[in-house]
């Protein structure tokens, strides 16, 4: 059965069925700081505080447990080498020495272990197979509780084709890919449909530059990344919060114009109002009139207040409201990426699972203030939005007041020379890597950006008095 008649309009085979997979043996790739890996932020309690908090509210006997599974061999070659792959499964052999050299060809946050390969194969598999139930009709929506990430991996054809930031393998890119080209397969053998129109969603604060890379020019899917990005620190020096990437500007490949969407800010600290007005003035509007007949989000929760790496101020309870209206435009597949705060994870993950269940307690009563927010969050959405009007028109209605008083930001901005940029930019990514003018967007290395990892970035990352002092006392400003 599925869950697309044959104009593809959505339809819930059931209402309030929502599925999830998650695997304990995940929490065996950990790093050898401090004991059991909680050393280092992609630590094993991640997952098991998001299952523990789902058991204590109730929800987790609401939830459909799907069985959990690796990902074959063909679907981890969807966008990863061969021998990319023959390299991280030879990781599984190695003593702690040989280790440590691997991970030195990596980036700095890149650690691995005997396990690493094994948990990269069954977070990807668990996402695949969360994805997949839900376009055979076996769900309404579907979560996985997976680790390590995936978002910053970029595979074939792109800068990043590696392990990067936390990161081995990319779900939500190879999700999308696969059930563009009807290769979505359940682990029981049954095969999902293709589909032509796939919404990823990613507001980790980190710009998942792998998965614009790989979705770049492709028209059948489309990303939006809402995330910390080039922030001025002086008046000659900007610092470039990882990994660096993620303009307005970059609007899709000459095949895919409007399909990659990023609305990076320029500052720290945004917080609940600043999200909302992103959702309201720029991704629903565009949401809507794409018609997704599948979601995928790259939940990462680090944007929240509290988290040792994102410097926002975004409460726990928010993530909800930007997942429920997502999940009334079509089936949702929400997939776990950053979030290092296990107090927040413990918050922020069962408030996604009530808000696709659709259960109390759920408060949206504050959802209509979207324009008391920072000044500069206003105008990074509307460099965004101008970026984005040549092939969302509907942006014009849905900021029609704004746009009459933004006449400084038009002249600053001038959008068809930004367009024309970004193809050439691209085309030399293209390309074999040669000196370039100007370089790409995934990677920036111009003398006047510091760019650096996440780890490293965590003492610039918390702005002053925009935390409280616990995440308890947080409230929605």
């Amino acid at each position: 059965m599925s869950l697309f008649s044959k104009h593809k309009l959505w339809v819930k085979p059931h209402e309030h069925l929502v599925g999830i997979t998650y695997d304990s043996r995940m929490e065996t790739h950990m790093s050898n700081e401090g004991e059991n890996g909680e050393g280092h932020p992609e630590r094993p309690a991640r997952t098991r505080a998001i299952i523990d908090a789902l058991e204590e509210e109730g929800l987790l006997s609401l939830l459909t447990r799907f069985k959990s599974r690796f990902a074959t061999q063909e679907e981890l070659l969807t966008f990863h080498t061969q021998n990319y792959l023959d390299a991280m499964e030879r990781t599984a052999t190695l003593n702690r020495r040989q280790l440590d050299k691997v991970e030195r060809k990596y980036d700095d946050d890149v650690y691995i272990n005997n396990s690493t390969f094994s948990c990269a194969k069954l977070a990807i598999g668990c996402s695949i197979e969360s994805c997949a139930r839900i376009m055979v009709g076996d769900c309404a929506h579907a979560l996985a509780a997976v680790r390590p990430p995936g978002h910053h991996v970029g595979g074939n054809g792109c800068c990043a084709k590696r392990a990067a930031g936390f990161c081995f393998f990319n779900s939500v890119a190879t999700c999308a890919k696969l059930a563009s080209k009807g290769e979505l397969i359940c682990a029981d053998g049954r095969r999902a449909d293709p589909i032509d129109k796939i919404l990823i969603v990613d507001f980790d604060v980190h710009h998942g530059n792998g998965t614009q890379a790989l979705c770049w020019d492709d028209p059948k899917i489309m990303y939006f990344s809402v995330h910390r990005g080039f922030e001025s620190k002086s008046q000659w020096k900007q610092r470039t919060f990882y990994p660096g990437t993620g303009k307005a500007r970059e609007v899709g490949g000459p095949n895919a114009r409007g399909t990659i969407i990023n609305c990076p800010w320029s500052e720290p600290g945004m917080g609940d109002r600043e999200y909302l007005a992103c959702w309201h003035r720029l991704l629903l509007p565009i949401a809507r009139e794409f018609a997704p007949e599948l979601i995928l989000i790259s939940a990462g929760f680090d944007a929240a207040c509290g988290d040792p790496l994102g410097g926002c101020d975004v409460s726990p309870t928010l993530y909800g409201s930007l997942v429920k209206p997502l999940a009334e435009l079509g089936p949702v597949c929400l997939v776990l990426e950053g979030g290092y705060n296990l107090q927040v994870l413990a918050e922020a993950f069962p408030t996604c699972a009530r808000a696709l269940l659709n259960s109390p307690p759920y408060d949206d009563s504050y959802l209509p203030v979207v324009d008391k927010c920072k000044p500069s969050a206003l105008n990074d959405i509307m460099e965004t939005v101008y970026a984005q009007l040549p092939y969302w028109p509907c942006l014009g209605d849905a900021n029609a007041e704004l746009l009459r008083d933004f006449d400084q930001l038009a002249k600053r901005l001038d959008t068809v020379s930004l367009v024309e940029q970004t193809q050439e930019d691209y085309v030399q990514v293209g390309s074999k890597r040669t000196k370039k003018k100007t370089a790409p967007p995934q990677e920036d290395d111009s003398s006047d950006s510091i760019i650096t990892s996440p780890i490293a970035n965590e003492k610039f990352n918390k702005p002053q008095q925009v935390y409280p002092a616990t995440i308890a006392t947080a409230t929605i400003p």
